[in-house]
């Protein structure tokens, strides 16, 4: 791969907002979760980018959570599908 191909992993594109909370913008706001005050928010931010990425985090591993237990109880049903299903030969 050549060097041309490569581009900044922060800035080769624009996020689409709102994130979590946060968009940037020209008001002024306070951050629900840290109480900071904010300058250049969107006029409906709650959270200050940090704060909005702290939220993004929690949110995906509630979700991880989410998936590994629902994987606990497909392995179950599987082990009990097995049990209950005779075997074919």
């Amino acid at each position: 791969m050549a060097m041309k191909d490569y581009v900044d992993a922060f800035t080769h594109r624009k996020p689409k907002w709102p994130l979590a909370g946060y968009a940037p913008g020209g008001y002024l706001g306070k951050c629900y979760a840290c109480q900071v005050l904010m300058a250049d928010v969107d006029k409906r931010a709650v959270h200050c980018f940090p704060c909005a990425v702290e939220q993004a985090q929690s949110v995906m591993e509630k979700q991880r959570a989410m998936v590994r237990e629902l994987q606990e109880q497909i392995d179950k049903l599987k082990a009990v599908i097995q049990i209950v299903t005779p075997s074919c030969g």
